[in-house]
């Protein structure tokens, strides 16, 4: 658990075995959709587990755990009637502004180059790569990487999102003074979250970040 702003928040952190005695190690933080958990050993997110323990490619991995629209404490935590996006269950508030949730990951940000700074930092023997850390998400997580993207701009290396896109227009105005290495996985028949508008988005966001059309 981690403590920001006065209230808890949980995650899960897996670190391999095989990372032992590292030094520089990547690390991936990965957010769960609508109504799902932070467990890696269920669905609803990417999930590394594999990935993160194979020897030549590995890395951490922190799947953080977002609030509940069900519960009437993290209710009121929402502005207005964001709650309900979560159907009454977990989700993130994925509108492009600072609010808990971004405050959230980056506190995690903070956490994990602390307790991994040095060899001696941390009981593994094994230090991160602050250049190296990436964020990606499913669904309304993917949502939520988009708004990381905006107001945590220069956190995390790359972005990745499976399943979800930027709300509220914010993708308008995404533009920094570097692109944003981003990576979008989407289905042609996803009914849910939609790919129709899909296109135009990402084009703005190429656009908008100087990129080649």
């Amino acid at each position: 658990t981690i403590t920001v702003d006065g209230k808890t928040r949980k995650y899960w952190l897996y670190v391999p075995a095989s990372l032992e005695g590292r030094t520089d190690v990547p690390v991936v933080f990965s957010l769960h959709g609508r109504g799902n958990n932070d467990n890696p050993n269920e669905g609803g997110k990417p999930v590394f587990t594999s990935l993160a323990k194979d020897k030549e490619k590995g890395f951490i991995v922190v799947y953080p755990q977002g609030r509940n629209g069900g519960s009437e404490q993290d209710r009121n935590d929402y502005p207005g009637d964001w709650h309900n996006a979560f159907g009454g269950g977990t989700g993130w508030e994925a509108t492009g502004k600072e609010n808990a949730d971004t405050k959230f990951i980056k506190a995690l940000v903070d956490q994990i180059q602390s307790d991994y700074k040095t060899p001696t930092a941390s009981n593994s023997n094994i230090s991160v790569d602050p250049k190296k850390f990436y964020l990606c998400g499913f669904s309304m997580g993917g949502m939520m990487t988009y708004a990381c993207a905006k107001v945590l701009n220069g956190t995390f290396a790359a972005y990745g999102s499976c399943g979800g896109f930027p709300l509220n227009e914010f993708h308008l105005n995404l533009a920094t003074k570097q692109p944003v290495p981003f990576i979008h996985l989407h289905g042609n028949n996803d009914g849910i979250v939609g790919i129709n508008h899909l296109h135009t988005i990402i084009e703005n966001l190429l656009f908008r970040n100087g990129c080649s059309l």
